[in-house]
């Protein structure tokens, strides 16, 4: 056993509690290089693939793969072993009808990237699938190259993707410039992965799942993908330009009359008010003017990085999934009236300062009580694309600040994701827009077709968020 975890570089346990509760599908992102209509893709593929080796070297466990464990009282449970990938898959489409130049002029189009083309790897795989934990291909167009990531959501977390983009990026400038100050692996934190503060918490912590109704405990074992897995849907980019950012935090800014009787606003972040405007238009599209009976709850559950959170604190590269949930509950009815968007900030903002030390100690107490991991879920996948929602930042990555080096195109211009999205349902808030690339934030919605539609046409939304694509 300490042979295995020796080779990926992890201590035990390999797989944290909190991780094993974790979303068990690949997340996949694409990034946009831009190159000169000459460019070797000979070299690219060398110094990427050098690149990769150096990063597997830095980062050991991303050439692991999920496995199941064999375990009576907690089936599901996974564990990652060595076996997973090492390659950089390449695919040359430059006789396809692509052309970055084309893309970039239409502000990289969702539409434009299948799910089948760009990545190594599907969503989520097929019964007796080998899963890696990580696999990078390139994608050869004219005047331009894609870089298709797949992680395994379940042992790493968005911020452990930055981490690995950035050392990857770090490694690839290396290898072009061997002299340069750039030692990727040396500007990793000494523990990034000691999972112990994630695997266990103090005997105060009663472990009962009606400690964490945010989380729901199936009734039955699941007989094949969750039912809004298999809604097809219509997933859309729209960008939120600078100004319009600061007018929708204005909006969502609570004011409250304090006790000399002053009206003082409340501090919500920008993340808290773009949250608030998914939550509140999504059930607007969805159920103004319809009928329903007797007064249904509405679910919106963010994404948050436990890393600060925890006491002391985790490394801020701490390498794994070190995610919970903020949760909110509103009535549909109190959704749907004119001005909720505050209320609905300030809400998820008291919701995400609710994840604390403590909450994630009682939290992973009951995850090591769950009977069959196939079973627990977060409650917004209940009804997920119906009356809740479950929404992801990556607002504050970085991506678009890491140099590759000249012959890999400098900075990459856009993230995007397949045309479906990085999952059925997850409304995503993609990295900052640099302001050489028009500032702001660019927001990804899927939805069924004809909400999509409803959507496009809600005046609140659309004072805001306009889509990219005609």
């Amino acid at each position: 056993m300490g042979s295995i975890a020796d080779n990926l570089g992890l201590g035990e346990p390999r797989v944290s509690a909190l991780e094993q509760s974790c979303p068990p599908y690949w997340n996949r992102s694409l990034y946009c290089f831009k190159l000169p209509s000459d460019y070797k893709k000979e070299e690219i593929t060398g110094i990427l693939r050098e690149g990769l080796k150096a990063t597997f070297s830095d980062l050991p466990v991303l050439t692991g793969q999920l496995v199941p464990v064999d375990d009576e009282k907690q089936p599901g449970k996974k564990d990652v072993v060595p076996g997973g990938n090492e390659e950089l898959f390449v695919k040359d489409l430059t006789s396809s009808s692509l052309d970055y130049d084309n893309l970039k002029a239409n502000r990289f189009p969702l539409s434009t990237f299948d799910d089948e083309t760009f990545w190594a790897t599907p969503c989520m795989p097929a019964p007796g699938e080998k899963c890696p934990v990580f696999a990078a291909q390139a994608n050869f167009i004219k005047g331009g190259w894609l870089l298709g990531i797949s992680f395994w959501h379940l042992i790493m977390d968005g911020t452990a993707l930055a981490t690995a983009l950035r050392v990857l990026a770090q490694n690839c400038l290396l290898v072009q410039n061997p002299s340069s100050q750039s030692q990727a692996g040396s500007k990793l934190s000494g523990d990034i992965y000691n999972k112990l503060r994630l695997h266990k918490s103090g005997p105060e912590y009663r472990g009962l799942l009606s400690d964490h109704p945010e989380y729901v405990f199936l009734p039955e074992l699941p007989t094949g993908p969750p039912p809004f897995a298999t809604i097809p849907l219509k997933v859309e980019v729209f960008h939120i330009s600078p100004a319009s950012l600061k007018a929708l935090k204005a909006a969502a800014t609570p004011v409250v009359e304090t006790e000399t009787h002053a009206k003082e606003p409340m501090w919500v972040s920008t993340n808290d008010a773009v949250s608030a405007l998914i939550w509140r238009s999504l059930m607007v599209v969805t159920y103004e003017g319809t009928e329903y009976k007797d007064e249904p709850l509405s679910c919106c559950q963010v994404a948050v990085n436990g890393r600060p959170k925890m006491e002391p604190p985790l490394p801020p590269d701490y390498f794994g999934c070190a995610l919970s949930f903020a949760t909110n509950y509103l009535p549909i009815s109190s959704i749907l009236v004119p001005g909720s968007l505050s209320t609905m900030a300030l809400m998820i903002r008291q919701s995400i300062m609710k994840v604390t030390a403590p909450y994630i100690d009682s939290l992973i107490a009951t995850i090591h009580n769950v009977p069959d991991y196939r079973r627990f879920v977060p409650r917004s996948f209940v009804d997920l694309l119906g009356r809740d929602t479950v929404q992801t930042s990556w607002s504050a990555f970085p991506l678009y600040a890491c140099d590759w080096g000249q012959a890999l195109g400098g900075k990459c211009e856009r993230v995007r994701a397949p045309k479906l999205g990085m999952f059925n349902g997850l409304q995503t808030i993609l990295p900052a827009l640099p302001e050489s690339q028009g500032g702001g934030f660019e927001v990804m919605i899927g939805l069924e077709p004809h909400v999509m539609e409803k959507l496009k046409t809600d005046p609140v939304w659309s004072e805001y968020c306009k889509p990219i694509e005609n």
